[in-house]
């Protein structure tokens, strides 16, 4: 009886943490650091654990997890409502699109999709920007968020998926 309880927590704690780990991402950038470097920086490092989520996760619920992050991301980064919600969707489908590949990849072929997926869902943010008044979005400072989250991926993923895989040998 307790081998099952056990397994369930296990089960439980690895479906969730990379959500917590992502709405953390997304609870920490709300946060005012009074830096003059950041305003113009737009780090999406919500999408790193967002990315494993992707290429591990079995249930079909992960693209409406995808979008209310997403929509959190929009309201604590004062994003007009649905930008993130969008961007955070559309990572969803461009991933997704290489779940079975990356399955059995080395992290380097993952972290390089996961590069190239970023930068095609910044530039989706861009022209989105392009098409709204209300988002002053510089091309520059976009592509270089688009950089930085990219790099910070081995950084946040590494460690996140050795988490999930201990405790997936752990069942």
């Amino acid at each position: 009886m307790n081998r099952l309880g056990h397994q369930s927590q296990g089960m439980t704690l690895q479906t969730t943490l990379p959500y917590i780990v992502a709405v953390l991402c997304v609870v920490l950038h709300g946060i005012p650091l009074g830096l003059s470097v950041l305003p113009s920086m737009a780090l999406g490092l919500f999408l790193v654990p967002l990315f494993a989520i992707n290429l591990n996760s079995e249930t079909d619920r992960a693209p409406i997890y995808f979008v209310a992050i997403g929509l959190l991301a929009d309201i604590l980064m004062e994003a007009p409502l649905g930008y993130w919600g969008f961007l955070a969707g559309l990572f969803y489908i461009l991933s997704s699109g290489q779940k079975q590949v990356l399955q059995n990849s080395t992290f380097s072929s993952q972290w390089l999709s996961f590069i190239v997926v970023v930068f095609i869902v910044y530039l989706a943010g861009f022209f989105i920007s392009l098409l709204r008044n209300d988002l002053d979005i510089q091309f520059g400072a976009h592509l270089f968020s688009a950089l930085i989250t990219g790099l910070i991926y081995p950084i946040m993923a590494w460690p996140l998926n050795l988490t999930v895989n201990a405790l997936q040998e752990g069942l």
